[in-house]
């Protein structure tokens, strides 16, 4: 209820005038303004009661304030009188009432009870005397709170007893929390005309493989009613994360009819599950790893050289699909075909998308029942990622990511087991654990012997020096062995000099693309 006003002529507005601005005013009297805490959905309205508690001496005779919140995250839309106050003059409700907006700030409120003083607000706690209806805009927290920033002239935040006497009450904010909305939808109907068929799985491989202007496009209500939300329709597997598993999920159900799609996906609905984060970016999962080293590099300095680089995958499940995030910079792009699989290994299924910065390229398996690779305790070769490295650029301006950002969407590394669930790898360069600055391979500590050993490598006098692990040698871990190393780790030993990087002092693998890898066991 906004602009709302009901008052006896100019009597009332004289004697609002004299309770609010005439009469004298101390500080708080036993009187507190408290916003209540609420919560409601995204997009829903949100009932937030505003409280008076009052211990005396004195009962109430009117109010006035402003409420402020956060128009980002809400928008008012009403407000209306409370419980306690309704009731008053037979059901009539106080002679004097101005409820006014102030568009994107909030709303200011001004109430006299009874011009006769006959109704009066008694001596009570949490006393309902307005509820403002908000409406969800961004899900989280949010503050709303009295204030007497707003109006004009600004209208005083007072509570005046019926006594005459205006009061500055204590004021309590509150926390507002917008939760997501749930909407409708129908799983795998990604364009809304009631059925899931090839259209739809279109429409997900788009989503996730193409760049904005691709075949997905997201319109308005659809014939069926429900919700366009490729987020929730796309999801497949309902694991609450868009990925390979889901696309090769839609494709097996498609085309085998031995797996069901998760609920809803026969009528509109909400998602049943409360799970909101798929699997876990900040812990992956140590049973799961893929291996990526550089293994060639061919072509003039001059001109665009050619980089390969072998991909090893460790899965103790059978795998359904792999796919891969990095950021390589301006220097690399991918080649035009930029991931090859291995001899053995079953993929009939190839994606990339790459935006000048990010790429992601992927791999799988669309014959029904039929995994990529088996599952095993060692690692087990997936094939080559092959790039393009600009004329005299230095090479590794890479990194591997658990998961890039291209077009606004999180596309996620991923290894999908034949059940078509995620699951979130370490990425790794080289396929054995070592501590880095124990290049000798001859004990379980790092010493001086290792800075010896390296200079041997580096400069060797008689019979030549093997690394068996060349990121163990790399001490200071700029991607190349040199002299560099071996002054780094007598630095650390006997100067106190820079930490040595991980691993260290714990084996671990290395988690940097670089040219150069650890292909055997140094570490227990």
């Amino acid at each position: 209820m906004f602009d709302r006003q009901r008052n006896r002529g100019v009597f009332g507005a004289l004697l609002f005038a004299a309770l609010f601005i005439a009469s004298s005013t101390v500080d708080a009297q036993g009187s507190t303004l408290r916003v209540s805490d609420a919560t409601g959905g995204q997009g829903e309205l949100i009932a937030v009661p505003i409280e008076l508690d009052l211990t005396g001496p004195e009962t109430v005779a009117g109010f006035s304030f402003g409420v402020c919140h956060d128009a980002s995250a809400l928008q008012i839309q009403s407000v209306d009188l409370g419980s306690a106050i309704t009731g008053f003059n037979g059901g009539a409700g106080p002679d004097f009432v101005d409820l006014t907006p102030t568009v994107g700030a909030g709303f200011t409120a001004g109430v006299v009870f009874d011009f006769d003083q006959t109704e009066v607000l008694p001596i009570a706690l949490g006393a309902e005397i307005l509820v403002a209806q908000y409406l969800g805009v961004v899900e989280g927290d949010s503050t709303v709170e009295v204030c007497g920033t707003l109006g004009s002239p600004l209208v005083a935040v007072v509570v005046t007893t019926s006594a005459g006497q205006t009061t500055i009450p204590t004021l309590e904010a509150g926390t507002v929390t917008v939760t997501p909305a749930p909407g409708t939808f129908r799983r795998g109907d990604l364009n809304g005309d009631g059925v899931k068929d090839e259209t739809d799985f279109d429409l997900l491989e788009s989503w996730l493989f193409e760049l904005p202007g691709g075949a997905f496009q997201l319109g308005t209500t659809p014939p069926t009613g429900c919700d366009l939300q490729p987020n929730q329709s796309g999801d497949i597997n309902d694991n609450e994360v868009e990925t390979i598993a889901d696309l090769l999920m839609f494709r097996e159900f498609l085309d085998c009819g031995t797996i069901s799609v998760p609920g809803p996906s026969d009528a509109c609905g909400d998602d049943p599950d409360d799970d909101t984060g798929g699997f876990d970016l900040e812990n992956p999962d140590p049973n799961y790893l893929i291996s990526a080293f550089t293994i060639n590099i061919t072509g003039e300095v001059d001109e665009e050289r050619d980089v390969e680089i072998l991909l090893q995958v460790l899965s103790p499940t059978p795998v359904k699909a792999v796919s891969l995030g990095i950021e390589i910079g301006s220097a690399l792009s991918p080649a035009p075909v930029p991931l090859t699989v291995a001899s053995g290994v079953s993929a009939d299924f190839f994606a990339s998308i790459f935006d000048g910065q990010s790429l992601v390229v992927a791999a799988g398996s669309s014959t029904c029942g039929v995994p990529m690779m088996p599952g095993a305790p060692t690692f087990q070769f997936l094939g080559s990622l092959h790039l393009k490295l600009a004329p005299f650029a230095i090479f590794p301006p890479a990194q591997w990511r658990e998961e890039v950002v291209i077009s606004g969407r999180g596309r996620r590394t991923t290894i999908v087991d034949d059940a078509f669930q995620d699951h979130n790898p370490f990425t790794v360069s080289g396929t054995f654990e070592f501590a880095r600055g124990n290049s000798n391979n001859l004990d379980a500590a790092v010493n001086i012997a290792d800075a010896v050993y390296t200079l041997g490598y580096l400069f060797p006098q008689g019979s030549p020096v093997a690394l068996d692990c060349e990121d163990a040698a790399d001490t200071n871990n700029d991607g190349q062995i040199d002299i560099a190393d071996p002054i780094f780790l007598l630095g650390f030993l006997f100067a106190g000099g820079t930490p040595i990087p991980s691993p260290y002092p714990e084996c671990g693998f290395d988690f940097d693309l670089d040219l150069l890898t650890c292909d055997s066991a140094i570490c227990p």
